[in-house]
Parts: structure tokens; C-alpha cells; sequence
């Protein structure tokens, strides 16, 4: 069955997990950051059929990147 979700498809969580929670269990939260920076990033530039998705994708990447760096601290003021 398909996920009714584009931004969050079913398929991002095969586990107790999704894969961007399991990379912020388990990478280096500096290398975690560069990640979800680079995952915004290739939604924002990359052509598609539906660049709204594409940007609603980065927004939501860019959001859980910002949950976890409240939560770590490591945020420049």
C-alpha cells in the first residue's frame, strides 16, 4: 500500500525507526547536521514535477534537523 504522506512516505520507516531518526541515533550529531543540510538542499535544487513537494520535503527535513539541535545544544546564538 502507498503512503497517503509524500513528505514522510511510509517507506522512510521500516523499523522502529525512520531513517532520519536512526541516523540521529547513531551518526555523530556534526555529521548528522551535514546530512539533513544536504538532504534540504538536494529538494531544493533538484527538478521534479512538483517543485512545491520538493520544497514542503526540505522545509520538513530542515525542521527535524532544528528538533534535534534544540535538544543537543548546538545551535549557534
Amino acid at each position: 500500500m502507498k503512503s497517503s504522506n509524500p513528505i514522510k512516505p511510509g517507506h522512510y520507516k521500516q523499523g522502529r525507526l525512520d531513517l532520519f531518526d536512526a541516523w540521529y541515533a547513531t551518526l555523530p550529531f556534526q555529521h548528522y547536521k551535514t546530512v539533513m543540510v544536504c538532504i534540504a538542499e538536494r529538494y531544493m535544487k533538484r527538478e521534479k514535477d512538483n517543485p512545491i513537494q520538493d520544497i514542503d520535503k526540505a522545509i520538513e527535513t530542515l525542521r527535524r534537523l532544528r528538533r534535534n539541535m534544540v535538544k543537543e545544544e548546538t545551535y549557534d546564538a
